[in-house]
């Protein structure tokens, strides 16, 4: 079994997440080979029900064979659904960064993913009302390292109409949940649409403008897109290092006619500690 520490780092730190279909192996060392941080071979959303026995199969073949599957997470049904809880059974012990888990609404279904696990890292995904409305707790009382927004089933799930604004509250209760719970920004939704990087790039902007940290991508079309938009460039860091250093002599400073104290100094250091 890969080392749960491990793990951990690799999906805390990672900008992206790129989904795989679990019953195309053929495409698993494909989405390795896009750039993708991690990638996500799913149970879940992308298989039909006749194929879930297969899907669970091909990926148990490929994470017990792989040298790359320290760099795989898998998405694993909702744990109240037909498939959930047999999935996360034969998990257990595989050598893989993490798990994902669908539709999660409370820390109760958090805490015993684990227990059927062991020490895998989890993924929480949220894609409900409820899990909205439960996410304070899911992200502080249960076994998460990171949480995840399923944007398209929450919108499905409150009939919205596909613009950004049903998308804010949601998006903001995840961000908050996360900081409280010392965990590191969230990981945005899907965009669907993989042929329009203008569409990527415009919610990529909307996305950390409301607190998420990485991104989920259907497409290794949309890797260096969201990678780039996920690192910081190179103007951001030499203005990270200037303040860094103005403030060794103060913690008020006036740099480039801008004042500067303790939250733009902070946020200089979370900068230079992405590099």
């Amino acid at each position: 079994m890969a080392d749960p520490s491990s793990g951990i780092e690799a999906i805390q730190r990672a900008r992206t997440l790129l989904f795989v279909p679990g019953n195309r192996p053929d495409r698993f060392d494909k989405a390795h080979a896009s750039g993708a941080d991690l990638i996500i071979i799913d149970l879940d959303a992308s298989v039909a029900p006749e194929a879930k026995h297969e899907a669970r199969q091909q990926a148990l073949d490929y994470l017990r064979q792989s040298p790359a599957s320290g760099r795989c997470i898998v998405r694993c049904n909702a744990i109240d659904s037909a498939w959930g809880r047999d999935e996360l059974k034969a998990l257990n012990g595989l050598p893989l960064a993490g798990v994902m888990l669908a539709k999660l609404e409370s820390a109760a279904q958090s805490v015993e993913a684990i227990s059927l696990l062991g020490n895998a890292p989890l993924v929480g995904l949220v894609e409900t009302a409820i899990g909205i409305s439960r996410v304070r707790d899911i992200a502080s009382q249960g076994q998460c390292c990171r949480l995840a927004f399923g944007n398209m089933d929450y919108a499905t799930d409150l009939h919205l109409e596909g613009n950004r604004w049903g998308m804010i509250y949601p998006s903001s209760e995840l961000a908050i949940a996360s900081r409280c719970a010392g965990l590191p920004p969230p990981v945005a939704g899907a965009t669907p649409n993989f042929s329009d990087s203008s569409a990527l790039m415009a919610d990529l902007a909307f996305e950390k403008e409301l607190g998420f940290g990485a991104k989920l991508c259907i497409h290794p079309a949309q890797v260096s897109i969201a990678n780039a938009a996920h690192t910081p460039d190179q103007r951001q860091l030499e203005r990270a290092r200037r303040i860094l250093e103005a403030s060794q002599s103060s913690h008020a400073i006036n740099l480039d006619g801008e004042m500067v104290d303790r939250p733009v100094i902070e946020w200089a250091q979370r900068l230079l500690g992405k590099q």
